[in-house]
Formats: structure tokens, C-alpha cells, sequence
């Protein structure tokens, strides 16, 4: 039994859900077009909480977390028109990429461009185009009860765990070597083990979860391929534009030191975050499966 206040919390979220589908029966693509406009706009506002250390050229920000949220509230199609969206208003001048609104002095057209293609993290832009579409896609397909995406992403995702995990062991072997520049070696080394436990943690919370595990369980795999979606993107493009701008030859563990390891625990983090948030305001597609839904749904839409 469940206490009464959690039922009534589900009642109004999905009649809060019904609310907004009939409103986008009504004005489908203006009210979509708005959605991924406004979900951009909140990318934007994510990607300049930017934090630079000496660890790497790369800034940590909060973009992985707000891609998530774009293809799980908006789908495969609409999440990724956003995401492309937030790249468009970027490079038209607006500024959407980390780090620029403290330096911005005015719009100029096309400002972003130059900033887009020289920026040793602008790949990782691209990966965030690439991670709301992987998400979004496990989403729909688990609105139409399409299993195929889900059982062939779920052994990506276990494999990028593992790789997460390797990675993580190794910085924490060799975390010495690998900065031995840092003024932090104490606190990243126990960063690194706190990614470890949440990976443990993660994976152990979704699958003890009773309500809406399976659900959970997919949007933790489908965030973990779109995260190495992601890393490989960035990490290619942090390459390509490395030797481009004239720097010499870049060996493989530092590479994975600049555009990887450091970023592991926290990346989690955001998913596992992106997955409460999602959890908590979106209906699970259990919820919306329910006895009733579908008429007080057909319903709303009759007033349209």
C-alpha cells in the first residue's frame, strides 16, 4: 500500500499530461516547434554553469543532463530538432555555448561559428545532437512497444558500463601520472571513487526499484549509449582540431585524460539526475497504459 498523497501526486501529473497532449492536438507543430525552441533555450542556459580546471581544455557543464531531458520529453524527432536547434542559435551569434555569456559583448551574425569550429570541445556539441536522439529513440519505441531498439542498445550500454568502470579503475591506479600537474590529486581521486559507487549505486537503485523499473532501467542504458555517443564525438573532434591548430603528436592516455576520464563520475550524475526529473513530472508509459487513461485522453480531445 501506498500512501495517499503519492496516488493523488500521479492523478494530477497524468491529468496534467492529458492537459498538454490536448493542447498540442490542437496546435501540433507550433506547439512542438515551441517546446524544442524552449528546450534549446534551456540548453543554452545549462551549458554556461561551466566550470574549467586544470584538468583539461574541456569545461564541465551541464549539457549532458540537458540533452537527456530533450529526447525524453520530446521523442527521437523533436528532441533532436531541438538539439540542432540550440547548435543553429549558437552559431547564428546567440550566446548558447559554455562559457559565453560571461564574454559576450553584442550579437554579431554568425558569431558562434568561429568559436563552433575552433573550440577544442565544440564536437562535443555534435555528441549532444547525437545523445538526444539515442534517448529520444529509446523513448518513442517504448511508447509504441517496439522492443527492438531496447534489446540492441541494452548490450551497448552494458559494454560502456564496463568501459566506464575500466577507465575509472585505471585513473585511479595511475591518477598521479595521468595530472601530475593537478593542485587537486586528493580531491579528483575521490571523485573517481565516488563515480565507481555511482555506478554501484545506480545500477543497483534502478533495478530495486519496483515502480516503473524496466522504464528506468531503458533510460539509464539509452543515457549511457548517448553518453558514449558523446565521448566519441567529442573526444575524435577534440583530436582533429588539437593537431589542426598546430600542437604535436597527443598520447593516448593523455587523450583519454583530457576528453574522458575526469568527466565519468559526473556525467552519471546528470543522467541519474535527468532520470529522477524525468520520472518525477513525465507519466510512466505504465501509468499512461492504465484503465482510463486512454478514455479520459480520447476524452480532452473531444473538446478540442
Amino acid at each position: 500500500m501506498e500512501p495517499g498523497f503519492i496516488n493523488d501526486y500521479r492523478a494530477k501529473r497524468r491529468a496534467m499530461h492529458a492537459r498538454w497532449q490536448q493542447w498540442i492536438h490542437g496546435h501540433e507543430t507550433l506547439a512542438r516547434f515551441g517546446t524544442a525552441l524552449a528546450f534549446a533555450g534551456m540548453m543554452g542556459a545549462l551549458a554556461q554553469i561551466s566550470i574549467r580546471t586544470d584538468l583539461s581544455p574541456v569545461p564541465f557543464t551541464m549539457q549532458v543532463f540537458g540533452a537527456s531531458l530533450m529526447g525524453g520529453f520530446l521523442g527521437r524527432k523533436w528532441g533532436t530538432i531541438s538539439a540542432l536547434l540550440y547548435v543553429a542559435l549558437g552559431i547564428i551569434g546567440l550566446p548558447m555555448f559554455a562559457g559565453q555569456t560571461a564574454a559576450w559583448d553584442g550579437f554579431h551574425p554568425f558569431g558562434g561559428f568561429f568559436v563552433f569550429a575552433t573550440a577544442l570541445s565544440s564536437w562535443y556539441i555534435i555528441g549532444f545532437v547525437a545523445q538526444a536522439f539515442i534517448v529520444g529513440s529509446i523513448v518513442d519505441s517504448r511508447r509504441t512497444q517496439r522492443s527492438g531498439l531496447l534489446v540492441g542498445f541494452a548490450p551497448l550500454a552494458v559494454l560502456g558500463l564496463l568501459g566506464f568502470a575500466l577507465l575509472d579503475a585505471y585513473f585511479l591506479s595511475d591518477y598521479r601520472t595521468i595530472y601530475p600537474t593537478s593542485a587537486f590529486p586528493n580531491a579528483w581521486f575521490l571523485l573517481l571513487t565516488f563515480g565507481l559507487v555511482l555506478i554501484v549505486g545506480g545500477v543497483t537503485w534502478l533495478a530495486f526499484t519496483r515502480k516503473a523499473r524496466q522504464e528506468r532501467i531503458e533510460l539509464f542504458f539509452a543515457n549511457l549509449v548517448g553518453l558514449l555517443a558523446v565521448y566519441a564525438i567529442g573526444s575524435v573532434g577534440f583530436l582533429i582540431l588539437w593537431h589542426s591548430l598546430g600542437n604535436g603528436p597527443l598520447p593516448l592516455s593523455v587523450w583519454l585524460a583530457y576528453t574522458v576520464l575526469p568527466f565519468i563520475p559526473v556525467d552519471l550524475a546528470k543522467i541519474l539526475l535527468a532520470i529522477s526529473v524525468l520520472t518525477l513530472v513525465r507519466p510512466t508509459q505504465h501509468e499512461l497504459d492504465e484503465p482510463g487513461w486512454s478514455e479520459s485522453k480520447e476524452a480532452s480531445q473531444t473538446h478540442v
